[in-house]
């Protein structure tokens, strides 16, 4: 009996593995653009708003969005529950920024998506980050329509 369920158990996990594996490399194709990096992994941990943690390792800085930190206090939990809500546990797909790959604080630097939502985007959206207009001339994703109250940049077509 044990030997079965312990079966059953292998079974599932493989299957729930392909499932996720074949939807989360769809995904990345549809959404990374440039060069650079393009990760997918679980968000483990959530630092504040525009601070995650992929795969328990890599941290990672939300690139043109700017949240409360701890020390701010206002807007600061506001920020870091919405993202929490948003990605924590969850499959995720990383696009570095190709003009800016280093962060400070041993960040790599660009936009998230938890599920099909851009986090980057969902942030200003909600009130919860201003952007970083100081950044959009080092930034691959400033003509980006999320970005463009921001950097004011027209797209090329």
């Amino acid at each position: 009996m044990k030997s079965n369920t312990i079966y059953v158990i292998i079974l599932a996990t493989f299957f729930i593995s392909v499932l996720l594996l074949s939807t989360v490399s769809e995904a990345i194709h549809f959404k990374c653009k440039g060069k650079a990096r393009c990760l997918t992994g679980i968000i483990t941990k959530v630092i504040d708003g525009d601070t995650v943690v992929l795969n328990k390792t890599i941290n990672i800085r939300l690139s043109l969005v700017d949240a409360p930190e701890k020390r701010d206090k206002v807007g600061w939990k506001k920020a870091t529950d919405f993202t929490t809500k948003l990605c924590l546990n969850s499959v995720a797909i990383f696009d570095e920024d190709d003009k800016q790959r280093k962060g400070s604080y041993k960040r790599i630097v660009g936009v998230v998506y938890c599920g099909e939502t851009n986090v980057n985007a969902a942030l200003l959206d909600a009130g919860l980050a201003k952007g970083l207009s100081s950044f959009c001339k080092k930034s691959e994703f400033a003509t980006e329509n999320w970005a463009s109250t921001i950097c004011q940049i027209k797209k090329k077509k």
